[in-house]
């Protein structure tokens, strides 16, 4: 989402100096002694993130009304008022309902916090209402594609970063595509939440083990909190192999901004880490141009499960081991979903498998190097 002045988080270095003291102390791990009630400083640091992120689009709006707002308590400022003059503002921006009940869910989930003598519950079970009532803003049965048609397409922008007169364009727009063409790729078979792709990077969530690599990333770094571990999708070996040998160091020497170099495996036109929000943007421009609509991200977690309920439905369960659902009710909405696909859409995946296939012989890359520098 573009930032404007009416979505902006207002960090936590300029929260008020009550707001900022009491929750950085509530973050601290406590004593078994202590009280368990309104600990957060049990939850994932991705939660406290997500928490403290919507309770600065809060300080920020009051910020907007009134700056003198500020200076009350923090629950002299949620007066049920304001806050459904807070509920009007964020549905006059036509945000998402599930958006929505997560700015409202914060308010509730910090104030637990640092002012736990008060009972917050109401704000609460407004965002309990507002998630249960929600609807999705986009129809996304309008944004997916067949899985293969998608993987496809990834390969095909690989392809597209071939040799022009004199040698490859690397680093420039073939590596590009090269990178766009792996992520596309990847997220069909690796659906991870877009911040835990950006945040891959050689020892920090890629290992290499053996002769192949390795995708490890920590429960506290995930939204469910459990451990991502898996192999990098073999299908894409080569490919991989060809990106970290040409087009990365291509990428990578296009840095015109002196400073360290960076251990990320996703790398901009410029050199540097690809942000999540440059990746989003990088997948829907792409897709949007390929299909006529963008496929966020997010939707690869759709197609994939759809995939997998749809070929082999007695797997249910890889669901929620590829997705990282906690709950088994999660993963069999994708298959109620699956069922009603059209069959028809199994015809991409002959097509698709030719020419994953003519990829993986055509190519013919150095191994990959011993190490990274």
């Amino acid at each position: 989402m573009r930032q404007t002045p009416e979505n902006r988080s207002t960090p936590l270095r300029q929260w008020p100096a009550v707001d900022r003291e009491r929750w950085t102390e509530a973050m601290h791990p406590r004593s078994i002694f202590d009280a368990a009630a309104n600990d957060v400083s049990e939850l994932a640091p991705i939660t406290l993130s997500g928490l403290q992120h919507g309770y600065g689009q809060w300080l920020n709006w009051l910020h907007q009304q009134d700056p003198s707002l500020l200076t009350l308590s923090p629950g002299d400022r949620a007066g049920i008022e304001r806050l459904r003059a807070y509920h009007c503002a964020l549905m006059e921006q036509e945000l998402a309902d599930f958006t929505v009940a997560g700015r409202i869910r914060s308010i509730a989930g910090v104030l637990r916090a640092i002012e736990p003598d008060n009972d917050w519950s109401l704000i609460q079970s407004a965002a309990d209402r507002i998630h249960r009532e929600a609807k999705p803003k986009k129809d996304i049965r309008k944004i997916l594609q067949p899985a293969a048609a998608v993987l496809d397409f990834g390969f095909s922008l690989m392809e597209s970063a071939t040799p022009k007169g004199d040698g490859l364009d690397a680093g420039g727009y073939s590596s590009l595509r090269f990178r766009d063409g792996l992520i596309i790729a990847f997220l069909i078979l690796c659906p991870l939440r877009r911040r835990n792709l950006a945040s891959l990077a050689f020892g920090n969530g890629l290992e290499r083990k053996g002769d192949h690599w390795q995708i490890r990333i920590p429960g506290e770094e995930t939204k469910s909190g459990r451990e991502v571990y898996c192999r990098w999708p073999s299908l894409l070996d080569e490919a991989l192999e060809e990106y970290l040998t040409v087009h990365r160091p291509a990428l990578l020497a296009g840095y015109r901004v002196r400073g360290p170099s960076t251990e990320a495996l996703w790398i901009s036109r410029l050199g540097r880490k690809m942000t999540s929000h440059a990746i989003y943007e990088t997948v829907c421009r792409r897709t949007k141009i390929e299909f006529g609509t963008a496929i966020h991200p997010h939707a690869f977690r759709h197609m994939a499960a759809t995939t997998i309920a749809t070929l082999v439905p007695e797997q249910t369960d890889l669901i929620m081991t590829i997705l990282g659902h906690v709950s088994i009710r999660t993963s069999e909405k994708y298959y109620n979903k699956a069922r009603s696909l059209e069959a028809a859409k199994r015809v991409n995946d002959n097509r698709a498998r030719a020419r994953r296939a003519s990829y993986v012989i055509g190519r013919n890359q150095p191994p990959l190097a011993a190490s990274l520098s």
